[in-house]
């Protein structure tokens, strides 16, 4: 909101409202009320920026600095020298770690929330003996999700109980193409007997004519699991 544009729109017929034109033709104020109602408004301005702020940085996500030095303090999380990319998932994991039961729906939950990617996204599977295979496409995360992966994998290891031990699949697909060359060929044949002609000299016979074609290709694909996938591991033991 342009609050001097609103402040002069509202002032009455006694008072000289050239100003309102020099403000919205960018020229300087001439008025002393003008003037005044600059300051005023630049005033209010601020106080609508530090109230937006403490809007968007109330959510987690949004929280920098000493802001977000608060959150880590009220769930007893020491930032050290973690950044807040970093910090943000350290205060998460104890979010989630204390009201963590263990059991596969709350790791599906905290994995998609540390991931940024939806439930459904998350595959998960037991390995015998006592581990966890999560599997997540790579495709779905963004830039700073993987650049943090060891610390997220090491994350949501600790959300598991005691001895449980974790893979982090990142799968990846991938396309691929090849020339295949295809030969072909054809051979006509005739052999024509010609009977005496009649008196116009004109004659019709049939040429029967024989084809053929020979294809053959060769295509010799790199080796894929039996999902037709490659799959990148992180190994958390």
């Amino acid at each position: 909101m342009n609050y001097l544009v609103e402040m002069l729109t509202l002032l009455t017929g006694a008072y000289n409202r050239g100003d309102l034109q020099n403000v919205k033709n960018g020229r300087s104020l001439t008025t002393n009320i003008g003037k005044l109602f600059s300051l005023i408004a630049d005033g209010f301005a601020l106080v609508q920026e530090n109230a937006e702020r403490v809007r968007l940085w109330d959510n987690l996500d949004n929280a920098e600095g000493t802001v977000l030095d608060r959150y880590g303090a009220n769930f007893g999380v020491d930032r050290g020298a973690a950044g807040d990319a970093l910090y943000r998932i350290m205060i998460r994991v104890k979010m989630i770690a204390q009201l963590s039961g263990g059991d596969d729906d709350t790791i599906i939950r905290a994995s998609a929330e540390l991931l940024g990617v939806e439930y459904s996204d998350i595959g998960l599977e037991d390995v015998f003996p006592a581990k966890k295979a999560l599997y997540v496409d790579q495709e779905l995360l963004s830039d700073e999700r993987l650049e943090l992966i060891d610390q997220i994998a090491a994350a949501i290891k600790r959300i598991l109980a005691a001895g449980i031990g974790l893979r982090l699949y990142l799968r990846v697909y991938h396309s691929y193409r090849q020339e295949i060359l295809i030969g072909f060929g054809g051979a006509v044949g005739t052999h024509n007997t010609c009977p005496p002609c009649d008196v116009d000299r004109d004659d019709t016979f049939e040429v029967p004519v024989s084809y053929g074609a020979y294809i053959r290709a060769n295509h010799m694909p790199a080796a894929t699991a039996m999902s037709r996938t490659h799959i990148t591991a992180k190994l958390i033991s």
